[in-house]
């Protein structure tokens, strides 16, 4: 590769005289891991990135920094890397080896490389098995160099029998570590020795928060997998308290999205939101759906968005809608759908495919066009400018006249340093141009991504639910 097109995604010492450099290009299809040992100048190629190396497919290269030294039986290191589609713990020993020892593999992924306890030869990990949820396991390394007795056996720290998302930080020698509990039920953290009877100790319950929300309506919450366009997409469907199927009443249907590469909107956290006094409130019916290109489900759902953002995993979220409004108590002249960041694009695009299905908007801080976006992020998914102006082209929301009609409510702070206001502007610009009218927009002065300068953010929320009180009033209408 160019010298001007190449990125460095990692750097990392890996033995005392050793040390891993990971680059990549910038469309990010192809790279390579260049070993230095002993000061030389001159590195060694040891391992090939991308379609014709480890990837071996036409998406792109992970950008993590994974590496983890390992000093026995000889000096090695450990990295994330895919393994038939799906993430896995590699071994790489010794450091100038090509071919890794797999210290994980299956059908689901590992997120990080949590920590190394040396005595033991013990590695810790977090993995997303099944995909919403996260596990915290212990797997063995091999003992000698000699491979023919080894099988990894991974031990779960964590209850796997049940729902969990779990996050974990361990001590640096990896004989202790915090342990927190982020749902579906109401968060703990402990702190626990590694081993048989060391310490175990709670350092959090939220005793207190469980007796609160016994005391109010809580949403029905459902978390299943929808058969859309040949994948199965992770659903998570927020309800209102006593909600009644049987059609007599109708309820407005909400999609909340995100739906950028390798991010994930539904899972087996628990969250108490917005969303939530939709539900009980105003008695919506929220949806989220992880469509393709969205994380922890192999390679093969992210790969499809390659060069094309906007077009898959807008295609999913309007195939699922159209089969959530086949329910006898969805009212079908009230279904919208909302985001912030890639989510208000995601809203902009599926709007703009002008599926009929949709009546409602709202887009906050949303890009319009990924020439006014991050380089080195877009590249990675839609490759540069030259190499693919017709992608570009068509995943920049143009046709604005689509709109006519919708209602569609737009937000972004003037001091967005991700999401530029260059993309408001130049989306008010093709709507006036256009002379598409009925829409309304709030500037937030100095306000950045999160637009929570001098209270915006309060002030953001309670103008979107006044906008959806206008439009929508409650649900649960008796329909006569």
């Amino acid at each position: 590769m160019e010298q001007k097109d190449r990125i460095i995604v990692e750097v990392a010492w890996v033995a005392d005289d050793g040390l891993i450099v990971k680059e990549i290009d910038r469309a990010a299809r192809v790279g390579r891991v260049v070993v230095f040992t002993g000061g030389n100048p001159e590195g060694l190629v040891v391992r090939m990135l991308g379609k014709d190396g480890e990837e071996g497919d036409d998406g792109w290269i992970d950008h993590g920094q994974n590496a983890l030294p390992v000093k026995a039986p000889v000096e090695g290191y450990l990295d994330i890397v895919p393994k038939d589609g799906w993430n896995h713990i590699a071994l790489f020993m010794p450091i100038n080896a090509s071919e890794p020892i797999w210290i994980t593999s299956g059908e689901w992924e590992v997120t990080a490389i949590n920590g190394l306890h040396e005595e033991t030869g013990t590695v810790f990990y977090t993995a997303a098995n099944p995909s919403i949820d996260r596990h915290v396991h212990a797997v063995n390394l091999p003992t000698t160099t000699s491979l023919i007795s080894y099988e990894a056996k991974s031990v779960a720290l964590t209850d796997t029998a049940a729902a969990g998302y779990y996050d974990v930080s361990f001590s640096p020698k990896a004989g202790y570590y915090s342990l927190t509990y982020r749902g579906p039920q109401v968060p703990w953290q402990r702190v626990v020795q590694v081993g048989e009877g060391g310490l175990d100790l709670l350092l959090e319950d939220n005793a207190a928060l469980n007796t609160t929300i016994s005391e109010f309506h809580r949403p029905i919450e459902t978390r299943t997998t929808f058969a859309i366009n040949g994948n199965d997409l992770n659903v998570q469907e927020i309800w209102p308290p006593n909600i009644d199927t049987s059609g007599r009443k109708k309820y407005p249907l909400l999609i909340e999205v995100y739906g950028g590469p390798y991010s994930q909107k539904v899972s087996n956290q628990f969250r108490r939101d917005w969303h939530t006094f939709l539900a009980c409130e105003q008695k919506y019916i929220i949806v989220r759906i992880d469509g393709r290109g969205t994380g922890f489900k192999g390679r093969q759902l992210r790969n499809p968005i390659r060069d094309q953002l906007g077009t898959p995993e807008v295609e999913d979220q309007i195939a699922a809608a159209r089969e959530l409004i086949k329910r006898k108590y969805i009212d079908r002249s009230r279904v919208g759908i909302w985001g912030w960041s890639y989510g208000g694009f995601m809203t902009l695009k599926t709007l703009e495919a002008k599926s009929d299905l949709f009546n409602l908007g709202m887009a906050v801080a949303p890009v319009t066009d990924w020439r006014y976006y991050d380089s080195v992020y877009t590249e990675r998914y839609m490759n540069t400018p030259e190499a693919n102006k017709d992608g570009y082209d068509r995943t920049a929301v143009t046709n604005v006249t689509n709109f006519a009609g919708l209602d569609l409510l737009l937000a972004h702070g003037t001091g967005d340093d991700n999401v530029h206001f260059a993309n408001m502007a130049s989306l008010v610009d093709k709507l006036t141009h256009e002379r598409v009218r009925g829409w309304r927009m709030r500037v937030f002065t100095d306000s950045d991504h999160s637009i929570a300068t001098r209270g915006a953010n309060r002030e953001l929320y309670e103008w979107m639910t006044e906008y959806l009180q206008e439009k929508w009033g409650h649900g649960g209408n008796v329909q006569h």
